[in-house]
């Protein structure tokens, strides 16, 4: 009667091992074919250039917040946005007021390899300035920011200088 219980016990022990072994590679397979994450993050750079404005024919000093928000699904970008608000500024010589609101998405280029994506992307804006107790007085330009990314396990951005006078 042991012998049948001994027999019994080691006939249990096994279907308990491939029961276990099977839910382990159940929930493996589930995390394999789990569909992506969808992930949203921003990035705010503050614009700060004092610089000669070609086009416009003065130096003109701006500051203000550029705001990012990316938008992944797994490993992919799915979505680059920018948005424009609020960039003052005033032209040195003239004291010309200067308005930057709203943008233009030109283009967008990445890659991804081996789980790790890279690329870049510009926005151009156009930047409006008013003569001082001339509001109809009217001169625009149009600047351009170039974004630059990196993700993978890690989200890295980097905003290149302005650049000013390009055309939209």
């Amino acid at each position: 009667m042991s012998e049948r219980l001994v027999h019994t016990n080691n006939k249990n022990k096994r279907i308990v091992m491939k029961n276990t072994i099977l839910i382990i590679c159940l929930i493996a397979a589930s995390g394999t074919f789990a569909p992506p994450v969808d992930a949203a993050t921003s990035r705010k750079h503050e614009i700060n250039f004092d610089m000669m404005v070609p086009c416009v024919g003065e130096i003109v000093h701006l500051k203000g917040p550029f705001h990012v928000s990316l938008t992944f699904s797994g490993k992919s970008l799915t979505n680059a946005e920018a948005s424009v608000n609020d960039i003052r500024g005033t032209g040195e010589n003239t004291r010309r007021t200067y308005l930057a609101n709203g943008n233009k998405m030109q283009s967008t280029n990445y890659m991804v390899r081996n789980g790790v994506g890279r690329g870049h992307f510009i926005v151009k804006f156009e930047i409006i300035g008013r003569a001082e107790g001339n509001p109809g007085n009217v001169i625009r330009f149009w600047a351009e920011q170039i974004v630059r990314l990196e993700f993978g396990k890690n989200l890295n951005v980097d905003f290149e200088a302005l650049k000013v006078c390009v055309t939209p």
